[in-house]
């Protein structure tokens, strides 16, 4: 399972109200359209399984309550510098400081741990730690298959 984008920690930190956050793990999507797409994956494959499995509701102020009030406070300082913001626009601190990126690095990982819950519960094995760092697929790219320098090995299905 790949990391989770930031926009998923932005639409928990800055909506109002919170909101309801159910986990949700699909699978099955692969044998119907591989990811790679290069021949022959690129034609669809109609008539096979996906599976949907929903987890329990989060309770989101438990797990995120400590990170939006961070976020909320940040983003107070950076409105009394430089004046009131828009809904959904950032400025550079915000987007790029240090705090910003912690913050949304740790909300996408909680999201991201709260699937996982979900994906143990239909029986899939351990994840990679390293599968949910961006950091992991920028440093590998696209040609993700073949031994690794920490020494695991990749191989696409």
């Amino acid at each position: 399972m790949r990391y989770f984008k930031w926009g998923v920690s932005r639409l928990v930190l800055e909506s109002e109200p919170m909101p309801d956050i159910v986990p949700i793990f699909i699978e099955g999507f692969d044998n119907i359209m591989h990811e790679t797409r290069t021949f022959p994956r690129f034609i669809p494959r109609p008539f096979q399984n996906v599976r949907v499995t929903f987890g329990e509701k989060l309770d989101a102020e438990e797990v995120f309550g400590d990170l939006r009030a961070r976020w909320k406070q940040m983003r107070a300082n950076e409105e009394r510098k430089g004046g009131k913001l828009q809904v959904g626009v950032l400025n550079d601190a915000l987007k790029y400081s240090d705090e910003a990126v912690s913050i949304r690095k740790e909300c996408t990982r909680r999201i991201r741990q709260a699937v996982l819950d979900v994906r143990r519960q239909r029986g899939y094995p351990e994840d990679d730690p390293k599968n949910g760092l961006a950091e992991t697929w920028l440093r590998e790219g696209p040609g993700r298959e073949g031994h690794k320098r920490d020494g695991s090995i990749t191989k696409d299905t």
